[in-house]
């Protein structure tokens, strides 16, 4: 074989990995947009923090 002929067939095992590759990455589950998750966290944190804080308010207000 010559060695245009094994190069070619280097670049077609090459090409066969990356069609695999892509098609994984196309059946992978989709992730969310990171901002979505970013904003979900936040306003988690945030109505936990002020639960907290209302919390916190009732228990002064009682033990006054």
């Amino acid at each position: 074989m010559s060695r245009i002929d094994l190069e070619l067939a280097e670049l077609k095992e090459r090409v066969a990995c990356l069609e695999e590759q892509v098609s994984l990455y196309q059946q992978a589950p989709k992730r969310g947009s990171y901002i979505r998750w970013f904003l979900t966290g936040f306003l988690t944190i945030a109505g936990l923090m002020v639960l907290g804080l209302f919390l916190l308010g009732i228990i002064q207000f009682i033990a006054w």
